[in-house]
């Protein structure tokens, strides 16, 4: 929390620091609200707030499961588990206009040790989320159609093309300079949610020695770019091509 000289609530001090218009800056450890409710209380609470939070991310949602275990800490804002689920779900930033939205089906997802504001929680019924110590996205299954239509409506619309087979995806991408095109296949990375593995890779149709696959990649590969924007650990279990679609988690 960095907030003006003088004007943060109590809290350990970690740093101070001059800012460019010369103020100063106090970096505190949070100190988070204790509340006094029991905790299958507030883990209902916690579970109805998570439900309108959906809103922000998911439409048409069929069959919304959450369930909280609430862990010895849950009246410090601290829950140790959060299973989300559902049968089927559209999925993006439904705030706003324009964004592509994937439709999804037989989702799970699990929160590992939610932070969140528990006066909040229990005055208001609202969920003001503090920090996430890991999510982990344990099942999802996406057809193929559902795919190439969250292609279509994308920035890039028309300009990359998927075909799936048993176990890779044939890749194209149109470019302003030659095309790209490689046969990928989703692998572990340590230092991100997935990454892409690429063979018979060519651009403008010339095959592209082994020794510049993995620069023709950066351009493919969308896996470091999101890992970047994530504000938490984020894990994925093992993914899996096939013509009808793509499945987290096997069936």
């Amino acid at each position: 929390m960095i907030c003006p000289y003088g004007s943060c609530a109590p809290g350990t001090t970690i740093g101070e620091f001059l800012l460019p218009d010369g103020s100063r800056a106090t970096v505190r450890a949070r100190r988070l609200p204790v509340v006094s409710g029991a905790a299958d209380t507030l883990a209902r609470a916690l579970a109805g707030a998570l439900r309108q939070r959906a809103a922000d991310v998911a439409r048409d949602v069929e069959g919304l499961e959450v369930a909280v275990e609430p862990g010895d800490a849950i009246q410090q804002g601290r829950a140790r588990r959060v299973v989300v689920s559902a049968t089927a779900a559209t999925l993006g930033d439904t705030r706003r206009r324009g964004v592509a939205l994937l439709r999804a089906h037989d989702l799970r997802l699990v929160l590992e040790d939610l932070v969140f504001n528990a006066s909040s929680l229990m005055a208001e019924g609202r969920l003001d989320p503090l920090d996430l110590g890991r999510l982990r996205l344990e099942r999802l299954s996406v057809t193929a159609d559902d795919f190439h239509a969250f292609l279509a409506a994308g920035k890039d619309r028309g300009r990359t093309q998927v075909a799936f087979d048993r176990g890779f995806a044939d890749v194209r991408m149109e470019l302003p300079g030659p095309d790209i095109s490689a046969r990928v296949r989703f692998v572990p990375a340590s230092d991100r949610p997935f990454a892409l593995a690429a063979d018979r890779v060519r651009v403008g149709g010339v095959p592209v020695p082994s020794l510049l696959v993995g620069w023709v990649m950066n351009v493919i590969d969308p896996s470091r770019g999101i890992a970047a924007r994530l504000p938490f650990p984020v894990e994925v279990a093992r993914i899996e091509i096939a013509p009808a679609g793509l499945q987290v988690g096997g069936s």
